[in-house]
């Protein structure tokens, strides 16, 4: 629950040596998100994040986009089956757009309609794989136009 999600999200800002976590199934929702997304903003040695199955939402969504921005470990971030709509996607490629180490991204099982511009936008800049359909949709990143050929 959230009183589970505090107490993890304080010893995480002190821990330096775990690469990858997997939070899925946990319940975490926007509260819990607050929490860990706190957690976020110290910690440096997480490299892959697993948050699926959860329900963190776009309201959630829109925190967790804000500590995107400014973190510089996170290579791989799972957020498939979150509750996830349009608003979130919007929210989370502003602060995709800004961050330099993301790699893969992962968004299947939400309530995406219409992925944001700005998802492709990142296409031109790094070697981003976003996947937001189903398991084996991951694009290629080539240029923008073959791009938005995929995703339509």
């Amino acid at each position: 629950g959230v009183e589970g999600m505090k107490y993890f999200s304080e010893m995480l800002k002190l821990n330096t040596s775990i690469k990858q976590l997997d939070l899925g199934n946990n319940n975490i929702d926007f509260e819990g998100i607050l929490y860990f997304s706190e957690s976020l903003k110290l910690n440096k040695s997480i490299t892959q994040l697993d948050l699926r199955n959860n329900k963190i939402g776009d309201k959630g969504l829109k925190i967790f986009s804000e500590i995107l921005i400014f973190n510089t470990s996170i290579i791989h971030l799972d957020l498939c089956g979150n509750e996830i709509a349009d608003e979130g996607v919007q929210n989370l490629s502003l602060a995709i757009n800004q961050n330099e180490t993301l790699e893969k991204l992962y968004l299947q099982d939400n309530n995406i309609n219409h992925p944001s511009p700005g998802l492709l936008g990142k296409y031109n800049q790094v070697k981003l794989q976003i996947s937001y359909k189903n398991p084996l949709s991951y694009f290629p990143l080539q240029n923008r136009d073959d791009d938005k050929k995929v995703m339509e």
